[in-house]
């Protein structure tokens, strides 16, 4: 006579066995063979901006200079010509891109804005599929 205990412990053991046998019967019919493919996605490279301003105060209507690099230790290609969004802040937190600059083939930009009360400006990369996206220390300017 069979052991019930025994039986109740089998059962499961049995369909798990006759699931996987199916499933190699089936792949093992099948016209194309399969193919495991390793998709090793290489992580973002690193990059820096920095930003000085010609100018912490100036008078109403002049313009400064922004200028600075972008540094990207692992990979050249994330800061020579990328496009920066230039951001400027007149209250709070709360950036807004006002002007676009490119990078040289060192990496290095400058660019002139007008100052009409006091601002913070910082520069701003966007993320690529290579390249982290990046940002500057704000800088203030101030209105005399």
């Amino acid at each position: 006579m069979i052991d019930r205990n025994r039986l109740r412990v089998l059962a499961p053991l049995v369909g798990l066995v006759a699931s996987v046998s199916l499933g190699l019967v089936a792949d093992a019919g099948s016209a194309a063979p399969a193919r495991t493919v390793a998709t090793h996605q290489k992580a973002p490279a690193q990059r820096y901006i920095s930003a000085l301003v010609n100018k912490k105060y100036v008078k109403k209507g002049r313009k400064v200079t922004i200028s600075g690099a972008v540094d990207a230790p692992d990979a050249p290609a994330c800061a020579a010509g990328v496009v920066l969004n230039v951001e400027r802040s007149t209250h709070g937190a709360v950036y807004k891109v006002i002007d676009t600059v490119t990078t040289d083939g060192a990496g290095a930009y400058k660019v002139k804005e007008k100052v009409k009360k006091k601002s913070r400006f910082r520069v701003s990369a966007p993320a690529t599929d290579a390249c982290t996206s990046a940002q500057s220390d704000p800088r203030t300017v101030n209105v005399t």
